[in-house]
């Protein structure tokens, strides 16, 4: 902003803005073309005292996080808040062996004229005492295989 001697003022844009990430963690949708695996087992105690063993493709992953889907019959094994240890996360070819903590439930929306697949819950998990060094390594991950329109975004500005 320049204010020029007539009183008027001059704004300058730049050409190109970075994308404002509102995550303190970039976040990788996976597809395909990555290996993001993971599998658990989890005790649960109702309707009856059994080993639940879950074994899934990770929907998406962050540095502080991931989430996967499960089923409708599966929601009722899991509960905000509660922490979920030895998780065993397959990412590229790395194993690591993780904690986290159940932070969120969101139904998957449905195209129109789509039926319902077994499943449609993505369930989000927040890393509990994720390693410095594993975390960063989860982040290098993610940034290698974000394509270029997701890392940023070219903005033109045009006044009328």
């Amino acid at each position: 902003k320049q204010v020029e001697s007539d009183g008027s003022y001059e704004l300058a844009f730049p050409n190109f803005v970075a994308q404002i990430e509102r995550r303190q963690w970039l976040r990788l949708t996976a597809d395909s073309k990555q290996e993001l695996k993971l599998q658990f087992c989890k005790t649960v105690k109702m309707p009856r005292p059994q080993t639940h063993f879950v074994s899934r493709e990770v929907f998406d992953l962050s540095g502080g996080g991931f989430s996967f889907m499960i089923s409708r019959a599966e929601e009722k094994f899991f509960f905000p808040g509660e922490e979920i240890k030895n998780i065993e996360l397959l990412i590229g070819g790395t194993k690591f062996t993780v904690s986290a903590t159940v932070v969120r439930f969101q139904e998957k929306p449905h195209e129109k004229g789509a039926g319902q697949t077994p499943h449609d819950i993505k369930l989000s998990l927040k890393f509990h005492d994720l390693h410095k060094k594993e975390q960063e390594e989860v982040n290098k991950f993610v940034f290698e295989h974000l394509t270029t329109h997701e890392k940023a975004v070219g903005v033109d500005l045009i006044f009328v």
